[in-house]
């Protein structure tokens, strides 16, 4: 792997915007690809077909090319099957690598055969409902996304796009899959939203935000479902939340069937006029999807301001602020209401007792009865296991309740298998028992806050 382009890609990234190519699925319908048919397939039986399209979006001007991954996971092509996930990201990863490499090799072709370029692991839904909605578990979904991960990062790719998520519990799994295995890698996570700016399970758009942004991704944001014209929309009150730059591919307008056919209003023109206040709004990568092809790609870059493309990354906020299923919630406010969830809460106790944790998420729902705005999770006892206890009554509170959790542990066993399983940006309130650098280095990982009494005034009465 080339260490140099994972620094340069976030290195560049501070100096100038960046642009992904455009949708895919269209650009292989039109080369030939069936309706039913695997798109995936075709980087092993048309591998000439998907650099011909790596090379217009690349003359077009896109840095970044998605390798045609989107739809392949470890649970779709398991080892051992007819074909595999490492098959088919290898032979993705491979195609993408060969357009930039004939692209790169004639400099005089193209005015942007200079730029720098790279190639993404597209890293797409699994297709299945996470827990507790459907089946899928977060440890089952890490492992389908590192299957593509770890091939890919053995075939030299540049970065991991993970996009185009409904469940922000699905693309923690990826992020994490990403970091797991190939840490080295930058990171672009990006989500699907409503016209409302909220997900399919749910969360809103300053949650994911700050859920993703603590997660330590190199940059996040949206893309899929809608046009330009709704998506801009929601971009401004993003770049405010997230403390990381954001990316942004619209679809070419929302889909249109006639007779069979399905088309996308949105033209070029279009598409780059409302772009251009994408990028005035804040947006650090600019790029298409689901019905976009090359000619909307380089219409928008022969639109946007050369000017504008090369100025200095906007500092990013700092990350304080907790974000439950939902919203966010900034702990250090005064007057801030923090619900105890502990062994001294009577529900609380008699749940454990009964070794009834669906009780303790019950409990959870009290809270708002309360006017809390933040749960504090602790399951410290002498008689507590809290390696067992604190996971589950997580996945209890967080099944019931969409509030941010503080977790106040002692082992930090206990405290990385909560982490692991929490669909949001927890606070850690530290326990004098455990080391600063093992919390700190728990809450990196994980995405999470660290809240002490000093900065989270409500807490010095909970501990």
């Amino acid at each position: 792997m080339n260490n140099d382009k994972h620094r340069d890609f976030r290195a560049i990234l501070e100096e100038r915007v960046l642009f992904f190519d455009g949708g895919m699925g269209t650009q292989l319908q039109a080369a030939g690809l069936s309706a039913g048919e695997a798109s995936e397939m075709w980087s092993l039986s048309h591998p000439d077909a998907l650099i011909k399209i790596h090379l217009a979006y690349l003359n077009a001007g896109a840095n970044i090319l998605c390798a045609n991954t989107f739809g392949v996971n470890g649970l779709k092509y398991p080892d051992g099957g007819d074909v595999t996930a490492d098959a088919l990201v290898r032979a993705a990863i491979t195609a993408a690598k060969e357009a930039i490499a004939r692209f790169e090799a004639e400099p005089d072709k193209s005015p942007y055969a200079k730029e720098p370029h790279f190639v993404a692991l597209d890293i797409g839904p699994t297709g299945r409902l996470m827990a507790p909605l459907g089946d899928l578990t977060v440890e089952k979904a890490i492992a389908a996304f590192s299957a593509s991960v770890k091939a890919a990062a053995e075939a030299g790719v540049d970065l991991v796009a993970v996009e185009t998520m409904n469940d922000i519990a699905e693309a923690k799994a990826a992020v994490l899959a990403a970091k797991e295995i190939a840490p080295e890698l930058p990171v672009i996570s990006t989500v699907v939203f409503s016209e409302q700016g909220r997900m399919l399970t749910g969360t809103g758009a300053d949650a994911a935000a700050v859920i993703l942004s603590a997660l330590g991704v190199d940059a996040m944001g949206l893309n899929c479902s809608l046009g330009p014209d709704k998506m801009k929309k929601i971009v401004p009150g993003l770049v405010k939340a997230a403390a990381v730059p954001v990316s942004v591919s619209p679809n070419a307008g929302l889909p249109v069937t006639e007779n069979g056919v399905t088309s996308y209003p949105c033209g070029p023109e279009e598409f780059a006029r409302q772009m251009t206040e994408v990028l005035s709004a804040g947006a650090r990568i600019l790029g298409g999807c689901c019905g976009t092809t090359p000619e909307h790609i380089r219409v928008m870059r022969k639109t946007l301001s050369p000017d504008a493309l090369c100025a200095p990354l906007t500092p990013m906020p700092e990350a304080h602020l907790l974000a439950g299923r939902m919203n966010t919630v900034d702990p250090t406010e005064e007057d801030i209401v923090i619900y105890p969830l502990t062994p001294e809460n009577e529900d609380v106790r008699e749940a454990l007792d009964d070794e009834d944790y669906e009780s303790i998420g019950s409990a959870a729902l009290d809270a708002a009865d309360e006017d809390a705005e933040i749960l504090f999770l602790s399951m410290i006892a002498e008689d507590v296991n809290e390696v067992d206890a604190l996971p589950m009554a997580l996945d209890a509170v967080q099944e019931v309740c969409p509030m941010p959790v503080i977790l106040y542990v002692k082992d930090p066993a206990a405290l990385e298998s909560a982490l692991r399983i929490c669909g949001s940006c927890a606070g850690i309130c530290p326990h004098a028992d455990m080391p600063t650098e093992v919390y700190t280095a728990l809450a990196g990982k994980y995405g999470a806050v660290i809240c002490t009494p000093d900065d989270v005034p409500a807490l010095k009465n909970l501990i």
